[in-house]
């Protein structure tokens, strides 16, 4: 399945704005040593971010909250959520950031950039969350900025992806959202034993990031494992949330 655009809105407790110079300083904070990023401001209705002079991005203020609960809706998704019961506080305002998809980077570096200059805009405006679009996920700001921190070390799965979690019958099972979208890759499920829980949950992810860095799904039969000598399966099986596309299907022994 093709990628598409990325869109990430920055919710915010009153009107969004955000002053150009917070967001540079905060990137420049958050990614040492990378290129400073330039932003036009030219249109009074929206910022253009320029990354490293490849990537560009478009921010636009919004005098509203995001529609119809969409946004509070979707932080039951976000692995920020998990263990804390964190919920989105009220907003009044957001931005929208989007990625256009037109760079000369791979996808998945594309994106780490994106995710850079989205907690960058996030602390500048002191954000309350972070609503990625194709995840459906809304992720807590200092979680969000933890993780972004580490995202030229590691892929940062966990803001990419929302994560469903299902319990019944004594199992657990985790899927993720929004891979086909953004990187043309297939979601992943994972089935264990409920006493498996947190233990499937760092294997979901662990699996998640090799996929990315890999930048290629697994073949049907081909062996995952959480040690050297563990063989387990990959099988496509229909999505638990619907729709056409297949799933990759790893059940924990």
């Amino acid at each position: 399945m093709a990628a598409s655009a990325v869109i990430a809105y920055v919710l915010t407790a009153g009107i969004a704005t955000a002053d150009p110079a917070a967001i540079m300083d905060s990137h420049s904070r958050l990614v040492p040593g990378a290129p400073p990023l330039t932003i036009d401001t030219g249109d009074p209705r929206a910022m253009q971010i320029s990354a490293g002079g490849d990537l560009v991005f478009l921010l636009a203020a919004m005098p509203a909250p995001v529609p119809n609960g969409e946004a509070d809706a979707a932080a039951q998704f976000s692995v920020s959520a998990f263990g804390t019961g964190w919920k989105l506080p009220a907003h009044g305002g957001h931005f929208i950031l989007a990625y256009r998809g037109d760079s000369t980077l791979r996808r998945d570096h594309a994106l780490t950039v994106f995710t850079t200059v989205a907690a960058a805009v996030a602390e500048a405006c002191q954000a309350v969350g972070i609503y990625w679009g194709p995840a459906g996920a809304t992720h807590e700001p200092e979680f969000f900025r933890e993780i972004a921190a580490q995202a030229t070390v590691q892929p940062p799965v966990m803001l990419w992806t929302g994560v469903s979690l299902a319990r019944g019958g004594g199992k657990v099972s985790l899927l993720s959202r929004g891979l086909p979208e953004q990187l043309g890759l297939p979601d992943l499920l994972i089935e264990a034993s409920g006493k498996q829980g947190n233990e499937a949950l760092g294997f979901f992810f662990d699996l998640l990031g090799y996929v990315v860095r890999r930048n290629a799904p697994f073949a049907e039969g081909e062996t995952v494992g959480r040690t050297a000598t563990e063989k387990l399966p990959v099988r496509y099986v229909a999505s638990p949330a619907g729709g056409e596309a297949k799933v990759m299907r790893v059940e924990l022994k």
